[in-house]
């Protein structure tokens, strides 16, 4: 798994170089900080993704989660890579060193209006 996509209530979609069937059954993990995120999902469709190069294939893999609590946690786990990415273009364009905390407070009241709801 490369880029994850739309995270929503049913599960995500990921970016694969690889091709994965439908109906199979995945154990995601997806590291963030010094924690990481696992659950069970399963592959709901798989689509070839348009490439330049003849010989690179790459699919967009959509899976549903088992639960609505780790559709939930998920979301979370969403959020802090958009505050982790946020915490990277301040120091980059802005010279700013935040720590995450601090990257949180600011993405919250930046972005949090334009990030989409979720009901658990």
């Amino acid at each position: 798994m490369d880029i994850v996509y739309n995270v929503n209530q049913s599960g995500l979609s990921f970016h694969s170089d690889e091709y994965i069937s439908p109906n199979k059954w995945l154990q995601l993990y997806i590291p963030i900080n010094e924690n990481f995120f696992y659950a069970y999902a399963q592959v709901r469709w798989c689509k070839n993704l348009p490439s330049n190069s003849p010989n690179n294939t790459h699919f967009r893999v959509g899976v549903s989660f088992c639960s609505s609590d780790d559709a939930f946690s998920a979301r979370m786990v969403e959020q802090v890579c958009h505050i982790e990415e946020y915490k990277k273009r301040v120091a980059k364009f802005e010279g700013r060193i935040l720590n995450s905390d601090q990257a949180a407070t600011e993405w919250i009241t930046q972005y949090a209006d334009s990030f989409p709801s979720f009901t658990h």
